[in-house]
């Protein structure tokens, strides 16, 4: 089979110290252009003095050679750093966004075609920041299986008074009427939370229809909504299918934390203000029914970030002129972090902390392999 892809052979090159998402994106984008892909690492004789390893050259390259995406790893010359051109006679270069310093060095290549990879979040993923990270011994992830009836920062205050310490933080709010997958953080590994935002989540639904709320769940001022018949699974799944699925534009809940002029929704909201959102673009990976009798619905949802399932209920009730609002919320995973790798909240001890926690490097291990599934 004849591929279409423009280059026969991508090569790319650097220290690969830690190797995370931006490494990987930089990677993929190569292997889209390219037939073939080949990664040159940096020795270390070659590396600046001032630069500390984690990883001696032997163990970066073992590690980067676990990447099914790439063709071959190979150890740079120590003598000359472009000997890998005759070599593996690359007709393309990708260069990583931190690497076009190298542009001058490798236009003596008249036959190779040199690119520049799109960036990746890369305030986010940088080997510093990471390295940081791992020298703090108190600097580790924990996936709790939040309960329903607390709030997120609950489960904060039980880790500070466990661990002993204040730096503590959670990626991704949890209403107190939901339940399921919150990842903590302790010390700087604090400082990636971010990160897991941009990944996906996956939550188990329920809606009820026939009330509607000023909050689109449970929690908010219920009304009653008569209706002239019971939408049937058929029409529902019809629906979802059409309108809820794929990048739709979502209206944020009034009553939210989403800031307008520096200030959260719901405090707006609370003094009576009037408060106008701006639908923003969200994706539905995949949504499906798991059950349905009315006026009970429950859902599976596989989102981007950013989505709000409540607003989902609330305009599936709209469309279905049924009215509709959440009533329970599991959140499932957060891109390769499942629930049934996480420490239920009643069961959160020193002993069990350590058992579960996670290191920086085991964080982006699994968000690099995932990405690419």
């Amino acid at each position: 089979m004849t591929s279409n892809k423009k280059y026969k052979k991508a090569i790319i090159f650097g220290t690969f110290d830690i190797i995370h998402p931006g490494h990987i994106s930089v990677l993929k984008y190569a292997k889209s252009l390219a037939q073939e892909l080949y990664v040159v690492i940096a020795r270390d004789q070659n590396i600046n003095k001032e630069t500390k390893l984690v990883f001696n050259e032997k163990q970066r390259l073992k590690n980067l050679s676990q990447y099914k995406i790439i063709n071959k790893v190979i150890l740079g010359d120590k003598q000359n750093p472009l000997a890998f051109y005759n070599q593996i006679k690359p007709d393309l270069i990708i260069l990583g966004y931190d690497q076009y310093q190298n542009v001058d060095l490798l236009k003596q290549f008249k036959k190779i075609k040199i690119k520049k990879a799109p960036p990746y979040y890369e305030k986010l993923f940088k080997a510093r920041k990471i390295k940081k990270i791992l020298s703090d011994e108190n600097a580790n992830f924990y996936l709790i299986n939040k309960e329903k009836g607390c709030t997120s920062f609950k489960n904060i205050s039980i880790l500070r008074k466990i661990l002993n310490l204040k730096k503590v933080g959670f990626a991704g709010t949890l209403d107190p009427m939901a339940s399921g997958l919150l990842i903590l953080a302790s010390g700087k590994a604090t400082k990636f939370l971010d990160a897991f935002h941009s990944l996906d989540k996956v939550y188990e639904a329920q809606i009820e229809f026939g009330k509607i709320s000023n909050t689109f769940d449970a929690e908010g001022v219920i009304k009653i909504k008569k209706i002239s018949k019971e939408p049937s699974e058929k029409k529902i799944l019809k629906l979802l299918e059409k309108k809820f699925k794929g990048t739709i534009l979502q209206t944020t809940p009034i009553i939210s934390a989403k800031k307008i002029n520096g200030r959260k929704a719901y405090e707006l909201a609370r003094k009576n203000l009037k408060i106008k959102l701006k639908p923003v673009k969200i994706t539905i990976n995949e949504i499906k029914i798991l059950k349905y009798k009315y006026p009970f619905l429950t859902l599976k949802i596989n989102c981007s970030k950013g989505t709000y399932i409540r607003s989902i209920a609330n305009d599936l009730g709209k469309k279905l002129k049924t009215g509709g609002m959440l009533v329970k919320l599991k959140r499932i995973s957060i891109g390769p972090f499942n629930l049934k790798s996480s420490l239920k909240q009643n069961d959160i001890n020193f002993k069990n902390l350590e058992k579960y926690k996670l290191s920086i490097l085991d964080i982006v291990q699994k968000i690099n392999l995932d990405s690419l599934k």
